[in-house]
Formats: C-alpha cells, sequence, structure tokens
C-alpha cells in the first residue's frame, strides 16, 4: 500500500486543474498534451491522481481500492454511485440473481423505444405510489438524471446557477439546454 503521509509533495503537484489543459493550442498533437500529462504524471505520482481507480471488491461504504499505478488504498468511498449503499443488500442481490435468471443481463436500451421491463415499469409504479405521486422515471446512470431534469424543469427563461464545483454532467446538460432555447434578453 503507498503511503504519502510524511512524504514531501512538490508544490506544482497541489496546483493547477484539469481546466487549465481544456483548450490544447498547436499543431502537434503529442506537443498539445504535452503539458497535461507531465502536470498529471506528477500528481499521479505523489498519490494526488484521483482518477482511474477501482474498487478491489464492491462499491462498500468502506473499501480497498486500487489505483492505475497499482497503490492499493482503503477508505471511506465517496466515490463510486452506490449513493444508497445498495449494492450489498442481500435481498437486492437476490432479485438481481433472480431477475438475471429470467430476463439475461443486457441493457434493454431508452425506454423510449421498448427499453423499459415490465420490472422497471412495475419499480416506477411503486416509487409514484410510494411518494404518493402520479408518476416516477427511473434514469439508468447519474448523468441522464441530470439531462432529464435539467430539460424537463427548466425553461428557456428560467436560470440556473452553478459554481465550479458542480459535477460536470450538470454543466453539459444545462449548456445543451440552452443551445436549444432561446433565452430572451433581460428587459
Amino acid at each position: 500500500m503507498s503511503d504519502t503521509t510524511n512524504a514531501y509533495i512538490p508544490p506544482a503537484a497541489l496546483t493547477g486543474s484539469m481546466r487549465d489543459f481544456r483548450v490544447p493550442g498547436g499543431a502537434d498533437l503529442l506537443g498539445r498534451t504535452e503539458g497535461f500529462f507531465k502536470w498529471q504524471n506528477l500528481r499521479r505520482q505523489n498519490g494526488l491522481w484521483p482518477f482511474s481507480r477501482a474498487t478491489e471488491d464492491g462499491p462498500n461504504t468502506v473499501c480497498w481500492a486500487q489505483d492505475d499505478s497499482g497503490n492499493k488504498m482503503r477508505g471511506v468511498n465517496f466515490a463510486s454511485q452506490d449513493y444508497l449503499s445498495l449494492s450489498s443488500h442481500s435481498g437486492i442481490k437476490a432479485t438481481a440473481k433472480e431477475t438475471i435468471e429470467r430476463c439475461g443481463v443486457h441493457s434493454a436500451g431508452s425506454p423510449a423505444l421498448v427499453g423499459n421491463t415490465s420490472y422497471s415499469v412495475a419499480l416506477e409504479r411503486k416509487i409514484a405510489d410510494f411518494l404518493k405521486m402520479e408518476e416516477a422515471v427511473l434514469y439508468p446512470t447519474g448523468w441522464a438524471a441530470g439531462f432529464g431534469v435539467i430539460k424537463g424543469l427548466v425553461r428557456s427563461a428560467d436560470h440556473v446557477v452553478m459554481d465550479m464545483l458542480s459535477h460536470s454532467s450538470a454543466g453539459r446538460s444545462k449548456c445543451r439546454h440552452q443551445q436549444r432555447s432561446s433565452v430572451p434578453s433581460p428587459r
């Protein structure tokens, strides 16, 4: 396991962000990205590169993970998308196994094109009933949920304020929404 607790970390590894490299310049493809990869590798060498990590077992609340350099770490998991910690729930696992036996493993596709299953429709109905709502919608990813909410709820004259720490999918969703709608100028 890598331990950088008392190790010296160069200041260059603690500064900058990927945003600094968002608009590469120059005709040489490799030359344009050289600065980014140098910065990325410096952060990686000092245990500061937060991407390309994989859990060793499953996305539990506390788990072992390994980075792309082979360094293992154990800690509280704030990074995987098991937000409700249901991936290891025995009832969820049993239901998943039973459903796989009946339906196989496939993504089914978009709900707009027969991508729903009788199971996903029943789950939407149960969620809607539980929330005492007429409808509920399941989204396959966090990005799809963010995009769907923005497309469904934000009107062309509305304003959405997000800071730089908002998840990038929310920003992309808003940008796409603004591109497709005409926003009237303020009077």
